[in-house]
């Protein structure tokens, strides 16, 4: 029964990570589709694999590395739009192409994949611990907080960035915290979803 499944700690962390993911998702992914930006989403994840892997390898919590390596990321490819290096989609492109070598390196040095890199691959949302648990619980309060305080002028910037900068809305402030948003929302549905299928916990609600 249910009842009896709750009396688990991994089903209840399950649960718990899977629902935080879930809204997270659906409420940041809005936004990225009117943005026009849904690609950015698979971009990240897979960058995000370099950070899984260099965590792993090093021993640390690779839910923190993936966290560092998909901020950077994500504000790379801001910056090489703003700067007119490239379009989203080349930007977006540069960058996977960068975390997922830098990735498959790792790995190489490692001397191959394990079982715990494939959880993040595919995910395995039983595989969520306490330490993932508390994470995804910080994250997701942060990016629901985020929304919630700035939603008429992220709506305004997503619409139309030029009309809200002339009503003294800090349009790079908040886009740039936006980008980081996403990257905070892609991080924590990968132990549920795995990066592979993140995309579509982040697009298909929306």
């Amino acid at each position: 029964t249910i009842l009896h499944l709750l009396s688990y700690r991994f089903f209840r962390n399950a649960l718990l990570g899977g629902s935080i993911a879930a809204m997270t998702c659906a409420l940041v992914g809005l936004f990225v589709i009117l943005r026009k930006e849904a690609m950015i989403g698979d971009g990240i994840a897979h960058t995000s694999f370099g950070g899984i892997a260099l965590g792993l390898y090093l021993g640390l919590n690779p839910m923190i590395t993936a966290l560092i390596v998909s901020v950077v990321a994500v504000l790379a490819i801001a910056h090489m739009r703003r700067r007119g290096m490239a379009q989203s989609d080349s930007a977006t492109a540069v960058i996977l192409a960068v975390g997922f070598s830098t990735g498959l390196i790792v790995i190489s040095l490692a001397g191959g994949f394990n079982v715990e890199l494939f959880s993040f691959l595919f995910g395995d949302v039983t595989t969520i611990s306490v330490g993932d648990l508390w994470i995804i619980s910080a994250l997701g309060a942060f990016s629901l907080l985020m929304v919630g305080v700035f939603y008429k002028e992220l709506l305004s910037i997503t619409f139309d960035e030029e009309a809200s900068r002339l009503m003294g809305i800090p349009v790079l402030p908040l886009s740039t915290a936006f980008n980081i948003l996403v990257a905070f929302t892609i991080v924590i549905s990968i132990k549920v979803v795995g990066m592979i299928l993140v995309t579509a916990l982040l697009v298909l609600p929306g």
